[in-house]
């Protein structure tokens, strides 16, 4: 944090960007202050005109319809340090993504707030740093920021990836409708349609013991799901592949 008052500081200070530099993080001339219940009630101050410039939100917040009279708001949707980084951008026009999560968090609170500039940067940043790891952790973000491209790039590196994917532990983790969504794709650059059925029945029977369930054919095919199956592509198999992977996991006994 900024030292709260040195003397003749906006002296020293050539620029309107410096002068924000300053300010930021500082309680000088503070008159609001976002407080953090969920961790240590952390306090970090801030100005209501730098807010209000840069956001429709923080404007109709302090200037406007939502007025908020307060002199303390509450935030219990981020941690501190990701609302820091965000001031950060707010007040000095400035931002270091370097992980595709951090990018994440920014890009839900450059939403909520209506700052479209740091929506570009994080999007962009996010699209440059997919790879087969976090792509599927992105697309619900990109669906509920109403990014298609961005989950379009997510969809572009899943396919051209597939055959890792299948193989990985994380495909294990992989909540349903994402699931349903990876096996009906026509465009996965898999060498081996089998490699696929091991690996969605690999997933049916993980599901099976985390939901106490008996591992059998029929509990498989019900999480799994009528469409799910329907889109495993059985014909590109060989028949000894059927006989020998799919038929002996009853799946669709």
């Amino acid at each position: 944090m900024a030292s709260a008052c040195s003397e003749r500081w906006q002296a020293s200070l050539s620029t309107i960007l410096k002068r924000n530099r300053y300010m930021f993080n500082n309680p000088l001339i503070s008159d609001i202050k976002f407080a953090f219940p969920n961790h240590d009630k952390r306090i970090i101050p801030a100005h209501k005109y730098v807010l209000a410039i840069s956001s429709p939100v923080f404007f109709a917040m302090f200037y406007g319809e939502l007025l908020e009279k307060k002199e303390t708001v509450d935030i219990t949707d981020c941690d501190p340090d990701i609302f820091l980084q965000f001031l950060r951008y707010l007040y000095c026009d400035d931002v270091s993504l370097k992980n595709v999560n951090q990018a994440i968090y920014l890009l839900y609170l450059a939403d909520k707030y209506d700052v479209p500039s740091l929506v570009t940067k994080c999007v962009n940043f996010v699209d440059g740093a997919m790879d087969p790891l976090n792509a599927f952790a992105v697309i619900p973000h990109a669906r509920r920021f109403r990014h298609p491209g961005l989950e379009d790039k997510c969809w572009e590196v899943i396919d051209y990836n597939a055959k890792d994917i299948v193989l990985s532990a994380s495909f294990l983790e992989l909540e349903h409708d994402l699931l349903d969504r990876f096996v009906e794709r026509s465009s996965l650059r898999i060498d081996h349609e089998v490699s696929l059925f091991r690996a969605v029945d690999k997933w049916a029977q993980r599901r099976c013991e985390e939901e106490n369930m008996v591992v059998s054919g029929s509990s498989k095919r019900s999480l799994l799901g009528e469409h799910l199956v329907r889109n495993i592509r059985f014909s590109r198999m060989s028949p000894q592949e059927f006989s020998d992977v799919v038929i002996p996991s009853e799946i669709l006994s």
